[in-house]
């Protein structure tokens, strides 16, 4: 078994996967539940090199967190293997499933995420992981996003590429 570096003690013994959601460029997202029944999403990070690159996560979600789409941070810890864990909220319906469900919804929603991709351009920053199936809801707040799987990115950093092909994944929804 492999020693854990946590934010809480034995953190990894405190929860259990009821179910996989999917699979994200660094690795699963699972569905978990506590002894006292409270369920959150367990992402982990297979592709750490050191733990700053586990910080950079955490603060992209701090980011997000004061843009309104920013999930809630409950536990995080990295084991000796360099594979790191995110414990958050879970979500109930990705937006593109949303909208295949309610197609009278799209405008709204997607007019919502353009609004935050601009204050974060605003902001010099800008999202280059995000497409349809990174944003989350809840079906009874449906218009209270949350943007998950999100790396952050100064926008000096970028080619104009980089924002074209962004974009062009919302604009099919548009």
């Amino acid at each position: 078994m492999a020693k854990f570096l946590s934010i809480s003690n034995e953190s990894h013994l405190k929860y259990k996967i009821v179910k996989w959601l999917g699979r994200g460029d660094e690795g699963n997202i699972e569905e978990i539940i506590t002894q006292t029944g409270n369920r959150y999403a367990l992402k982990t990070y297979h592709k750490l090199t050191n733990i700053s690159e586990m910080k950079e996560r955490i603060d992209n979600i701090y980011f997000l967190q004061s843009l309104g789409v920013g999930t809630q941070v409950y536990d995080v810890w990295i084991d000796t293997d360099g594979i790191g864990y995110l414990v958050t909220d879970v979500y109930d319906i990705t937006l593109a499933d949303y909208i295949k469900e309610n197609p009278e919804k799209r405008g709204i929603l997607i007019q919502k995420i353009i609004s935050v991709l601009k204050e974060m351009e605003s902001l010099g920053k800008f999202d280059t992981d995000i497409k349809i199936d990174n944003v989350m809801l809840n079906k009874e707040d449906p218009l209270h996003l949350f943007f998950v799987d999100s790396s952050i990115v100064d926008l000096e950093e970028l080619e104009p590429e980089d924002i074209s092909d962004a974009y062009k994944l919302l604009k099919k929804y548009l």
